[in-house]
């Protein structure tokens, strides 16, 4: 009997006893379940507060980000640069124009200068003696300057003497050996002891000897040249 009763209170004990410890086993999952999500569960999004642009409004804004901001207004006033380069365009129309002068002049006086190799003593004297007639308007010193050049130029072209190369103390005894009429040859030396003071020492010139001087040079070369020895 009394294992009987034993028996039947062990049986009740296991059967209250089970039910309890799986009943705590279950709530403490429940408990567990609020406190801590499981891991694998997927975090819920957030509502998106906002809310999409309108179709007129993105069109607005896509515009408003093409205006850039407006630049500074700029000082009105004079550029340097222009008037460098105005200054730059003159000088160089002037140096063009120049050097275009100067090989024209130059271009004359070498065909001058072959023109005149190709003439006569005489007709070279002659023609030089015309660029001396305004003797009014040619300062004295250059004109006997000018003047001994041509008798000079004429001698040598004439009588093969190199009068321009000699000095007149030189020229006088050269001379002396040509067949200068001696008439002519004193008038000569006259000539150049009268001139030498005008061209060297700055003396002045009297207008009324230096027409009598060019006109004597012009009548020594008419009197000397070629043709009027050999009609002699």
């Amino acid at each position: 009997m009394y294992r009987k009763i034993s028996a039947f209170l062990f049986i009740a004990l296991m059967f209250f006893s089970i039910p309890q410890d799986r009943g705590n086993a279950v709530f403490a999952q429940q408990q567990d379940a609020v406190v801590s999500p499981p891991q694998n569960t997927a975090k819920e999004k957030e509502p998106d507060t906002q809310k999409p642009a309108a179709p007129g409004q993105t069109e607005q804004a896509a515009q408003m980000s093409d205006i850039h901001d407006l630049k500074p207004p700029e000082e009105a006033g004079f550029d340097p640069t222009t008037l460098y380069y105005a200054l730059a365009a003159v000088l160089i129309l002037a140096i063009l124009t120049a050097l275009f002068i100067y090989l024209k002049k130059r271009r004359k006086k070498i065909n001058d200068l072959q023109n005149r190799s190709t003439l006569p003593p005489d007709e070279l004297a002659f023609k030089m003696l015309d660029e001396l007639l305004d003797v009014e308007r040619i300062d004295g010193k250059v004109f006997y300057f000018r003047l001994s050049a041509i008798l000079r130029g004429y001698i040598q072209g004439r009588y093969g003497i190199n009068a321009p190369e000699m000095t007149t103390e030189e020229l006088l005894p050269a001379m002396d050996k040509s067949d200068i009429p001696k008439e002519l040859h004193k008038n000569v030396r006259e000539l150049l002891h009268s001139s030498d003071p005008v061209k060297f020492a700055g003396s002045p010139a009297v207008q009324s000897k230096m027409h009598n001087d060019l006109m004597f040079v012009r009548n020594f070369v008419k009197q000397t040249k070629a043709e009027e020895i050999t009609k002699a």
